[in-house]
Order: structure tokens, then sequence, then C-alpha cells
């Protein structure tokens, strides 16, 4: 296996083109914005999908939300051998629709920041055909661990979960630090017995100490996005979720003004 089409130059998709030709792979580039994918430094860049996975054995799509995941595979052909792995956050019915039409889907979501996926140490949650799992094996080999979970639905679920516990922990986070702050206490101080019960808030350490609202790995829109898939999974009549509803509210309620910056501006909730 050598040629490996990415579809999607985001930050995640970027990452993963980096390691993929840093490891070997002839890597083939699509994005919506061809300057997107230009800037990736790395392989091809095509003008439209068909293009990107023509004579490729794999092709990674990482995409924001399930319109723009469905989009792209209206453009592509089920028919062949190609392997195509669906590594974006976009609930189970996409995968689901979708592998009803492509064989050879795999849901393979990404359960790591983009700086882990270009150090080759990201975790895949992994649901679909066998095959065609083993025949990307050189492809999460070069990126990450595999973690096989059985039907798309389990490994978008286990997704969900990630993605939503994180909103939850990083808005509570927010909320205690700057009510700590209101009573007395040092932003510092607060900081540091939030990060005791989630050490990975570390990571995000310039926001909740004053801004800036960096490194950019997760933008607050993003978070509201797969919020919003998991209430849809998760939330119904017959089990509701205040919680997590109450912390879609705290989101929607910052991401017009602050949607494009990294997700501990949720702060901005309390800060205003």
């Amino acid at each position: 296996m050598s040629r490996v089409a990415v579809l999607g130059t985001g930050k995640m998709g970027t990452a993963a083109a980096r390691r993929l030709a840093a490891e070997g792979f002839d890597v083939q580039l699509w994005n919506r914005t061809r300057a997107r994918a230009e800037a990736v430094g790395v392989g091809q860049v095509h003008a439209t999908p068909a293009e990107a996975v023509a004579d490729s054995e794999v092709a990674l799509t990482i995409l924001t939300g399930p319109q723009a995941v469905l989009g792209v595979y209206e453009q592509l052909d089920p028919r062949g051998e190609r392997v195509y792995l669906e590594m974006s956050t976009a609930g189970p019915e996409v995968p689901e629709e979708l592998g009803r039409r492509f064989h050879n889907l795999v849901s393979a979501p990404v359960v790591a920041p983009p700086p882990r996926v270009e150090a080759g140490k990201a975790l895949f949650r992994v649901g679909g055909p066998d095959e065609a799992i083993k025949r990307a094996r050189p492809v999460f080999d070069a990126l990450g661990e595999v973690q096989l979970v059985g039907t798309y639905r389990r490994a978008a679920a286990m997704k969900l979960m990630n993605n939503t516990m994180l909103a939850i922990t990083t808005a509570a986070a927010a909320e205690l630090v700057e009510a700590a702050v209101r009573t007395g206490l040092t932003r510092e101080e607060a900081f540091e017995w939030v990060k005791r019960h989630a050490p990975y808030l570390e990571m995000r350490k310039s926001g909740f100490l004053g801004g800036p609202y960096e490194p950019l790995t997760f933008a607050l829109k993003d978070m509201l996005k797969d919020v919003d898939l998991g209430l849809a999974l998760f939330d119904g009549p017959d089990f509701e979720m205040p919680i997590l509803d109450a912390v879609r509210r705290t989101y929607a309620d910052v991401v017009d003004k602050h949607g494009d910056e990294e997700v501990t501006a949720v702060l901005e909730r309390y800060r205003r």
C-alpha cells in the first residue's frame, strides 16, 4: 500500500496527512477551500474528492459534521475495492447510511488532539467490515492505535461519549474557576484545583489563566456541534440528560462571538 487520499484538511486532516507523508505514503489531498490543502505542505492537491481518491487504496474522510460528510461521499464511486476510513465526528446514522452503499467503509473516529495524530499516537475506535479494517492496517499503524469495537454505532457512541465528556468537563471547570476567583482565590490556585480532577486541562492552561485561548486544537463551535450530536444520540423521552442540556446552553450562549476560538473561550460566559 502506498497511495492514500485525505479528504478534509482541517487541523485533524492536516496532522494525518503530514504523518502519513512522513511515514512514506503517497498522499493525495482535497479540501473545500483549496488554499487550506495547499498549506499542508505535503502531497498533491486535487480539485475534487473524486480526483483525490483516484488510484488510492485507502481514503480518509475527516470533515466537520454530517452534511459535510454526506456531501463528499455523494461525489465518490462506491464500486471497487478502495477502503474508506470515515474519521469525522458525525454521529452513528452517517456511517450506517454510507455503509449500505460503500461496502468497504470503516467508521474510525479519532480520539486525540492533532499533535498526537501527527506524532503517530492517535487512538481510533473502529467499527466495520473485518477485511476492510485488515487492509487499512498500515494506515492505522502509521497514525496510532486501533481499538476494535464492532459496529458503526458503537464506534460513534464511544467518540461522542469522549467529546461530550470533554464538553462537560471544560464547561464545569470554567464555571468553577471563575466562581473561585470571585471568592478570593487566585486564578492560578483555582486552576490547580480543577486540574487535579481533569489533568488534561493543562494543555488549555492559557485560557483558564486569563487568555489567550490557545493552542487552538478544538474550536468552540465544533464542540457545540458534538454536544448536539451527543444529545441526539443519548437524550430522549425515556432518558433525559439535564446536565448535558445545560452545558449545551452554556456553549450556545457564546458561540456567536467566540465560535472560532479554542473551546476554553466558554469562559467568556462568566467573564463578560
